[in-house]
């Protein structure tokens, strides 16, 4: 398992937890569209990242998540109950991400490849997102939902 794949999963099990989520599986599983039945779901994916040889053999990245929430298909026109979920959904991912910052997602001694993985935020480091979005898309569909930006940090040996 890459250190990307490994800190999408851990992300995705915070996810799993989020209240009125239904569906955020692990990288390996995601589908290649999202029915009704699985929204509100969450995916997430690696997006701009900057790496670099640390010393001692350790190597870091700092690198942006996008997390992707998807709550409704654009085509259902119940906007006034679509936008509730959305933004309850929204405040309580944002929150999930607040209070586990420099908290480890992985740690050298839970994963075979040694790796450290850690949810980064501060003022030089901050979360951000893109508020209620109305053309988030998957799988040839267009949703509701919300894009979420976090920023972790991946430590790992030179052995991994």
């Amino acid at each position: 398992m890459t250190d990307l794949t490994l800190a999408i999963n851990r992300l995705q099990a915070l996810h799993r937890d989020v209240a009125g989520i239904r569906y955020a599986p692990d990288l390996s599983a995601y589908p290649p569209s999202l029915s009704t039945a699985n929204l509100p779901a969450v995916l997430t994916w690696p997006a701009d990242g900057q790496w670099y040889l640390k010393g001692g053999g350790w190597r870091t990245d700092e690198r942006t998540m996008l997390v992707l929430l998807y709550v409704a298909p654009l085509g259902q026109n119940d906007i006034p109950a679509n936008a509730a979920e959305a933004v309850a959904l929204l405040a309580r991912l944002r929150a999930t991400h607040l209070v586990r910052p420099h908290v480890p997602l992985a740690d050298p001694d839970d994963n075979v490849d040694g790796y450290q993985i850690t949810i980064e935020s501060g003022p030089d480091r901050p979360h951000s997102d893109g508020g209620i979005e109305p053309d988030l898309s998957f799988g040839g569909a267009i949703y509701y939902g919300a894009r979420l930006r976090v920023t972790v940090r991946l430590l790992w040996g030179a052995g991994a």
